[in-house]
């Protein structure tokens, strides 16, 4: 991973993941089941806190050797404070 990845990058409106099938919220809009919900559960060193999204985009960037990684770009939900939602933080991420 200390070379950069390949300049050809892959998107997925669907992605396979042992046995999980994940869709971008786009793609789910059309079909009867919905599947671009995301869960993070933390442990109890960061208090037990779950973490909630939605799916916006798969992104797969190849390296050489034949590694490739699947990263998942989410709109994230907080459930915790009074100003439920999706926030945007002060460098104007979700």
């Amino acid at each position: 991973m200390a070379c950069e990845p390949d300049s050809h990058v892959f998107r997925y409106k669907s992605y396979l993941v042992n046995g999980w099938r994940f869709n971008v919220k786009d793609w789910d809009m059309s079909l009867k089941s919905q599947n671009s919900g995301v869960l993070v559960e933390s442990g109890e060193n960061a208090g037990n806190l779950d973490y909630f999204a939605i799916l916006i985009d798969i992104i797969e960037l190849i390296y050489s050797g034949g590694n490739n990684f699947i990263l998942f770009k989410c709109d994230w939900w907080d459930v915790y404070s009074k100003g439920r939602g999706y926030k945007k933080d002060k460098y104007g991420f979700k």
